[in-house]
């Protein structure tokens, strides 16, 4: 119905489309949903609590900056472009100031690990973005896994029915990732927790004014193509 009205699907502003989602059934508590969880996923949580790791609250949004920098390496790695310094890093803060958004850092001695933005909407907390530094991995082991856990724990709080731990599909790979993708151990990583795929329609938009949305396209490519210019120069 929407295509015969005109609506197409939009571009892909955002690296994922669909959703893994943690379902938390009514009377749920941290120790149900605890044993929910894989045998690896439960060990690395705690390998990462006794390895001294802590996750905080940022509540004034101070690391904002520095999470940006991190979604950018993570990006790079996935072969996707994220972009934060365009307006999404005071758009957060924002959020973040109006009690919409939090954003959860797991550190290690003060010495910042990982991070993630989660947005509170339509009664549940829903994970916008994430990212950590990769090459600590090995040596904080866990870290994402008791971040991703601090989170649940908070909803847990709140009697939320549930948690969205955010998306692992990638342009170009709109399913459930398979073995030897890029995104399979991040869809691995999700799962571990008892979350699910929840599949979701693209947006679609419809084009009112087909000559501003042709001027709007090409300055997208002007301001592209000068970008790439102060990258080489």
């Amino acid at each position: 119905a929407m295509a015969r009205a005109g609506f197409v699907i939009a571009p892909e502003f955002q690296p994922s489309i669909h959703v893994m989602r943690l379902s938390l059934p009514p009377g749920s508590t941290e120790g149900s949903i605890f044993e929910g969880f894989s045998k690896s996923t439960r060990q690395r949580i705690r390998a990462a609590e006794r390895a001294g790791t802590t996750v905080r609250e940022d509540p004034g949004g101070e690391s904002l900056d520095e999470f940006g920098r991190l979604l950018v390496e993570r990006g790079g790695a996935l072969g996707i472009v994220i972009r934060p310094e365009q307006g999404y890093v005071a758009a957060w803060r924002r959020l973040i100031a109006a009690g919409q958004a939090q954003l959860l850092i797991a550190e290690n001695g003060g010495r910042p690990l990982g991070a993630l933005l989660l947005y509170l909407q339509g009664g549940i907390r829903a994970t916008a973005y994430s990212a950590d530094h990769a090459a600590l991995r090995d040596q904080f082991p866990g870290t994402m896994h008791l971040v991703r856990w601090r989170a649940i724990r908070d909803a847990v709080a709140e009697a939320m029915p549930a948690i969205e731990l955010g998306g692992v599909d990638l342009p170009g790979r709109r399913s459930i990732p398979d073995p030897g993708d890029p995104n399979h151990g991040l869809y691995m990583h999700k799962a571990g927790f008892g979350a699910r795929w929840v599949v979701r329609t693209p947006a679609r938009r419809i084009v009112l004014r087909p000559w501003a949305d042709r001027a709007a396209r090409g300055a997208r490519r002007l301001v592209g193509r000068a970008s790439r210019l102060r990258c080489k120069a």
